[in-house]
């Protein structure tokens, strides 16, 4: 729907006409508004609503700003007369931002959007409980206010943050492990200013993190990315046919210089979309901590073919910002870090002139 910047909302409309609203990346205060823009526009999507569920699975990042949004969707819900429920994987950090800090209300959480169908019954109550007490309620609210100021002033930090290095970010890559940027940075600013480096470089770029426990890469950043490329692979399963998937898959870079020729994309309805949006070229680095273990995967879209300078140095300075982070980019459900351990698969890579590892997919020429 609208632009959110590093937040999106797609939707879709079951047969039974409920509304499915899936949000991606992430929900912080400053995507807030627009992901709160687009969950309560997706209500006029069907004439008489049966019910509205909020897909929250593929969210990479919430802080309590996610619970100012579903405060305000459940309100426009409740003035309709329209059922909403939540869907939210255990152990992600969606859940755990629902479960520390509760608002009010009658909502259920569930573990799928299949099971939030087909139950009229909450499965499990992390908030919006309705036997919450008034004495718990301003215990909520409370830690709701405090949440938000925490949230707010992290928010501005890192926006000044990246105010004051943007310039050097611009000009020289080299800034993403310059010393004093090290001890400011957290792993969003590192992405966004991964990001900020990747579209000086690229026609368009985008950021996903390995999330270990699901074995998908779900996008947490982009810039000058289509709607239609977006909607297509918000979330990849690592088993999929893609270059991103195949980079994570090998460890190694996926450069394919023609999207229109390459094997990687045969048979995939990927190859048309990213031809439709412009992209003729697609190079994707994964990156990786120093035991080797994937954290994300950087990818650079040109609409022209062929090799293009400065991204293998972009790759290896985001690598090397990345592997000095002292908290890691995704949790798993048990709260431990990600492991993202080494995955096995059949392509083959193969160095070129310039030493530059490049795959060559077996079967084909």
């Amino acid at each position: 729907m609208g632009d959110g910047g590093n937040a999106w909302v797609t939707v879709s409309v079951t047969d039974s006409a409920g509304v499915i609203c899936a949000v991606h990346g992430a929900v912080d205060r400053d995507t807030r508004r627009a992901v709160t823009r687009d969950l309560v526009a997706a209500l006029t999507v069907s004439p008489h609503p049966a019910v509205m569920i909020i897909d929250l699975t593929a969210v990479a990042f919430v802080t309590a700003a996610v619970l100012h949004a579903l405060d305000e969707v459940a309100a426009a819900c409740s003035d309709r007369h329209i059922p909403l429920r939540l869907v939210a994987t255990t152990g992600a950090w969606s859940t755990e931002v629902l479960r520390k800090y509760p608002a009010h209300g009658n909502l259920s959480v569930f573990d799928t959007v299949a099971a939030a169908l087909a139950s009229d019954q909450p499965p499990r109550g992390l908030f919006f409980d309705p036997a919450l007490s008034p004495v718990a309620g301003v215990s909520a609210r409370q830690g709701h206010t405090e949440q938000a100021a925490v949230d707010a002033e992290m928010w501005a930090s890192r926006r000044a943050i990246l105010a004051l290095f943007h310039r050097r970010l611009r000009d020289d890559m080299a800034t993403l492990i310059a010393p004093d940027f090290s001890a400011l940075a957290d792993e969003q600013l590192v992405l966004s200013a991964l990001a900020t480096i990747a579209i000086r470089l690229a026609d368009a770029c985008d950021v996903r993190i390995y999330d270990s426990a699901t074995r998908s890469l779900p996008l947490v950043r982009q810039r000058g990315l289509p709607r239609s490329v977006i909607g297509q692979a918000a979330t990849l399963d690592v088993t999929a046919g893609s270059a991103v998937t195949a980079a994570a898959r090998t460890g190694e870079p996926v450069l394919v210089d023609d999207v229109a020729t390459s094997p990687l994309f045969t048979d995939q309805p990927t190859r048309e979309v990213l031809l439709a949006a412009g992209t003729r070229a697609m190079h994707c680095y994964p990156l990786h901590d120093d035991h080797h273990r994937l954290r994300a995967i950087l990818s650079l879209h040109y609409h022209t073919a062929g090799r293009h300078p400065g991204q293998q140095t972009l790759a290896r300075y985001a690598e090397q910002a990345l592997t000095r982070l002292a908290v890691p980019l995704t949790r798993v459900a048990t709260g431990r870090a990600t492991t993202g351990q080494p995955m096995v698969d059949d392509t083959a890579v193969a160095p070129t002139a310039t030493d530059t590892p490049t795959i060559g997919v077996p079967g084909t020429p």
